[in-house]
């Protein structure tokens, strides 16, 4: 039988929320309000509360979109007080009614991180660090959790609070004897590479669309931090919904920033250089877009090799990229500029971000609708 679920969001949270089988319809269905569907979040600063409708299709094959039927949005006011809303359906018709209540608590110091259950899907990433899934005890939220030994709260760099629709927050620190615990949202859709083992390439429009998302990103870390050398391909991820979230902790740690496993896999060869490089128009980051860039369109990194030591070969050799012969004109003219290995003559390096926008490549990008994130991704994890 066909109903609708609902994808209820807040500042990066994402929890389903199903209709009644029982008792509903497809034109007006009875939502679980109590039990195990009754939600909770956690709020460390104001962020809007949108909802997603779909109509689950059971014929279609994992990993197609369902249905889309619409959304619904609010900011929530942060007094202590309960009240009944009846929202418009974006995108779609009739109303919904929800009902939200803000309890403001004292800010707890999650010291020994009791206020946590059992920690899962430890993975060691380095001697000092690792990374862990956590259910928080009062809200019932999934976190990824970073524990960190040898360091302290003092050498966090913080994000601003600023709303960044393609990162995750980080929510809470905790301080204990043993070093310090980083917790952000858990992004449930999972590594964004990780989807393209199947169909081995995305098309082009795809490529493009996550291409533009995460350029935004690395566009909305300039400001807060110039300094940040760019993510693994294991910190982008997709959402429930099929949008990019960037996840990398070592955005809100110097010291993380400054250890060797925080490089990316195929860094510029500036920084295999060490040289000098500009923070205020960080073209090593475009060259992280490109080599991205290149994998989507072509499933394989442009200086793939087995080992650490042939991989900076490559990238400090002298030979030309190869690229595709089915690559477009426009999707081969931006990876040659996005990878040329003069950070002086990259593209982005004079005007940053927008230089970038302004390529052909993306000329079909509305960027304020993409900042609102209002284009519907078709692939929804």
């Amino acid at each position: 039988r066909l109903l609708p679920y609902a994808i209820v969001e807040y500042d990066k949270f994402q929890i389903y929320a199903h209709s009644y089988a029982t008792s509903g319809t497809i034109e007006n269905p009875q939502w679980a309000r109590q039990g195990p569907y009754s939600m909770k979040f956690d709020v460390t600063r104001a962020a809007e509360l949108v909802l997603w409708f779909y109509l689950e299709h059971p014929s279609l094959p994992q990993g197609n979109c369902d249905f889309f039927l619409g959304k619904a949005r609010i900011e929530p006011v942060l007094e202590e007080t309960k009240f009944t809303k009846q929202l418009k359906v974006e995108g779609g018709t009739g109303e919904i009614s929800i009902e939200i209540q803000y309890t403001k608590n004292a800010t707890p110091e999650l010291q020994a991180l009791d206020g946590f259950d059992a920690y899962l899907g430890n993975s060691c990433c380095s001697s000092d660090c690792s990374i862990a899934q956590g259910k928080k005890k009062d809200t019932s939220l999934l976190y990824a959790c970073k524990r960190l030994t040898n360091a302290n709260s003092s050498s966090h760099v913080f994000l601003s609070q600023a709303d960044k629709p393609f990162i995750a927050p980080l929510k809470f620190v905790a301080q204990t004897s043993k070093g310090v615990g980083l917790h952000s949202p858990f992004i449930h859709g999972g590594p964004l590479f990780y989807h393209i083992q199947k169909p081995r390439r995305f098309d082009v429009d795809r490529c493009r669309f996550y291409a533009a998302e995460i350029l935004c990103a690395f566009e909305s870390l300039l400001r807060s931090n110039p300094s940040y050398r760019g993510p693994k391909t294991e910190n982008i991820l997709l959402d429930s919904i099929g949008h990019v979230v960037l996840c990398d902790f070592s955005l809100y740690n110097t010291d993380m920033e400054k250890t060797a496993h925080s490089m990316v896999e195929y860094p510029a060869p500036e920084l295999l250089l060490d040289q000098n490089y500009s923070s205020e128009i960080p073209s090593h980051r475009w060259w992280t877009l490109g080599v991205f860039l290149y994998e989507m369109l072509t499933g394989m990194p442009p200086f793939y090799a087995e080992s650490i030591e042939e991989r900076q070969e490559k990238i400090l050799s002298s030979e030309p990229i190869i690229y595709p012969n089915s690559l477009p004109l426009p999707a081969k003219d931006i990876l040659t500029r996005l990878l040329d290995r003069n950070p002086e003559q990259r593209l982005g390096v004079k005007r940053g971000a927008i230089e970038i926008k302004e390529h052909s490549f993306f000329d079909c990008i509305d960027w304020d609708k993409l900042m609102r994130r209002e284009y519907r991704p078709d692939f929804k994890p």
